[in-house]
Formats: C-alpha cells, sequence, structure tokens
C-alpha cells in the first residue's frame, strides 16, 4: 500500500454477586485505531493474590508471535487494580514493566483511564473503593533486536504494588500488540478502553465503531481485557444480536483474569457494531472491562491505504467522537485510483520568547 492518511482519533470472592451500579449506563471510550496491512495480538497475566513484601510480580509470556516477518506498530499495557479512592495512584506507583521503572503514582509513565467515575469493586463490600485501569504505551521498553525487529516472544515482566490492608489489589495486567505484515488485506483495528464494571445481573452494551467500511466478508476478529471472572458462573457474548460465545471469562490466564480473543465474528453493518455481554442462566460474574479491541477487513479497492469511504467522503463522516474526518473526495480522491495526500505542518517563533 502507498502512505495512507493517518485517522486519529483478606475479602471473599463469595461476594462476587454483590451489588454494583448498571454497567450500560458509560460503557468504554474510543481510543484509538489504527488502518495497516496487518493484525493485532492480545495477551495478560493474573496479579491477583501474588504479593509478596507489599509487590505482585507476573510475567506475560508470548511464543507465538511473528516478530521476524512483522513490524510491530503498538505496544499497550493495562494494569487493572482496585484501590482506594483517597488514595489514587496508589496502584501503580513504582511499577515495573520488564525491569524499567514506570514512576511515581503523581508522576507515573502510565495514564488512569477512568478518574472521572467511580467504577465499582465487584469482590470489596466496604465503601470507598474503586477499580482503576491505566495504560501505558510500552512500546520504546520492547528490545530491538539486530535485525531492527522489536523482541516479542519470551516473558514480559510486570511488578505492582500490593497490599493486604488498606490495598491496592492488582487483578491483571495485559498487552495490545499492533503490527504491520506485508501481503496482508488492509485491515482497520479499533481500541476502545477505560473501565466500566458489569454486575451480575446487568448486560454490558458496548458500541464499536471507527473501522468506517468493513469489506463484504463482515467477518472479524475481537478481543476482551477483562477481570474477576470465575469458572462455574457464565455469561454470553453477541455482537449485532449474534452469539460470539459462551462463558468465556472463566480466569484463563491465571486467577480472576481473562483476555479472550473470539474469531470469525460476525458483523452485519459495515461501519459500526455492538457488542453486549449478559448472563446465561441464574448464575453470572460480575466482571470489570479495561478494554476491547476489534479488527476487520475493509474496503479499498485501488489498494492506495484510503478506505473506499474516506475517499467517497463529502463531509458527512465522522470519526466516533463526532469530529468531522477530511472531505477527499472534494480533494480530489478517487477509490478507483491510487492518490497520496500529504499533510504539512510547521511551527514558528521570532526567537525572541527563546531568550
Amino acid at each position: 500500500h502507498a502512505a495512507a492518511y493517518r485517522i486519529v482519533g483478606a475479602f471473599a470472592l463469595c461476594a462476587l454477586s454483590f451489588g454494583v451500579a448498571p454497567a450500560s449506563a458509560q460503557p468504554l471510550s474510543f481510543f484509538k485505531n489504527y488502518f495497516v496491512t496487518g493484525d493485532f495480538v492480545v495477551r495478560g497475566v493474573s496479579l491477583f493474590g501474588n504479593g509478596q513484601n507489599g509487590v505482585s510480580r507476573a510475567s506475560i509470556k508470548i511464543n507465538d508471535f511473528p516478530e521476524d516477518n512483522v513490524d510491530l506498530l503498538a505496544a499497550f499495557l493495562y494494569v487493572q487494580t482496585a484501590e482506594r479512592i483517597d488514595l489514587p495512584g496508589s496502584g501503580i506507583h513504582n511499577a515495573q514493566f520488564r525491569g524499567f521503572d514506570l514512576g511515581p503514582k503523581d508522576n507515573s509513565y502510565t495514564k488512569a483511564l477512568n478518574w472521572d467515575r467511580v467504577t465499582p469493586v465487584c469482590w470489596i463490600k466496604q465503601p470507598g473503593y474503586r477499580m482503576v485501569t491505566y495504560r501505558g504505551d510500552v512500546l520504546r521498553l520492547l528490545r530491538v533486536k539486530a535485525n531492527g525487529k522489536h523482541e516479542v516472544n519470551g516473558s514480559h515482566s510486570i511488578a505492582v504494588p500490593e497490599f493486604t490492608l488498606p490495598g491496592p489489589w492488582p487483578v491483571g495486567a495485559s498487552l495490545v500488540l499492533v503490527y504491520r505484515e506485508r501481503g496482508r488485506p488492509l485491515k482497520g483495528i479499533v481500541i476502545y478502553d477505560g473501565g466500566v464494571t458489569k454486575a451480575a445481573k446487568d448486560v454490558l452494551t458496548q458500541p464499536l465503531a471507527g473501522f468506517y467500511d468493513a469489506s463484504g466478508a463482515h467477518s472479524a476478529r475481537m478481543a476482551m481485557i477483562a477481570g474477576v471472572g470465575t469458572p462455574p458462573l457464565s455469561e454470553k457474548v453477541s455482537v449485532d444480536g449474534k452469539l460470539v460465545a459462551t462463558n468465556p471469562f472463566r480466569s484463563a490466564d491465571g486467577h480472576l483474569w481473562d483476555n479472550p480473543t473470539f474469531p470469525n465474528v460476525p458483523l452485519t453493518y459495515d461501519d459500526r457494531a455492538t457488542v453486549q455481554v449478559g448472563p446465561d442462566g441464574p448464575r453470572s460474574d460480575c466482571l470489570t472491562y479495561s478494554a476491547m479491541v476489534l479488527g476487520t477487513d475493509v474496503q479499498d479497492t485501488d489498494e492506495d491505504g484510503l478506505l473506499d469511504a474516506w475517499e467517497n467522503n463529502t463531509g458527512a463522516l465522522a470519526d466516533p467522537n463526532g469530529q468531522p474526518l477530511p472531505p477527499l473526495k472534494l480533494m480530489g480522491a478517487d477509490p478507483v485510483v491510487k492518490d497520496l495526500f500529504v499533510e504539512v505542518g510547521y511551527m514558528h517563533t521570532n526567537g525572541a520568547a527563546l531568550s
């Protein structure tokens, strides 16, 4: 593909069914989308109950990433932890990834995604606690090999604070990796993240958009990062009303942590999808979600890296946050002719401001 226009856009676990606020009120938020000839990978590990001397340690293990054949474009670390509301940042204070210190709580290399609201904790009855999701861009913390490719396979250590009282209690950590690979069709990959808790009896409704122009096959891959799933309790996951999975949250990546990836997800529409997670029977998990990722092949007839929907846009197209996209059609774009758009920016100062 030619260069493309970039669109930016202890406590007992028997309390799992403890009532919390409805999850559907404010789902995850749009974070970022990519349009690449490639795909994504999500891997994670539980951190729950691993604490020794105030630190929980674990490693995210990856052994099947095609690191020598692809270009790694993004690596985001997600950490989910339960904290006291009056001790903000305690769950990420001087946390480490691959031995690199992520900084103190008031100047962390990561970002707390849901400070603006209190996300309930499924397994703590006492008031004053909330679930927090942190996100950090850790691409620069991965080793670059002699061939110029990032070393992804292996163990990626994570160490975060964990104390009996007053906490925090980390639940899990996950990596979201986005890569480019030659010879693959153009794919739209969208990431939604934040922090939302679905009570046991509730249904989480999560809209996903930002891929704009899914291909005629309308089949996608989807991954979720979620905490507090247990094997005995079950949920159903559907996309656009079609069942995708039953009981996918069962501590598959260690105690209370799951990163399921669903292949062959059917999409009804070419520009949006609606994910629902609801009870499967009388007993269901109370779950806290940190992120969802969806990837689908997209329409690009002339293979110039610009979606047909963009090249036909005369001003009606917007990103998931409602921001209008450039009207490429009015700029001369044609979906059957290879186009190249160049954006030029500059900064200016009179020099005196630097003295």
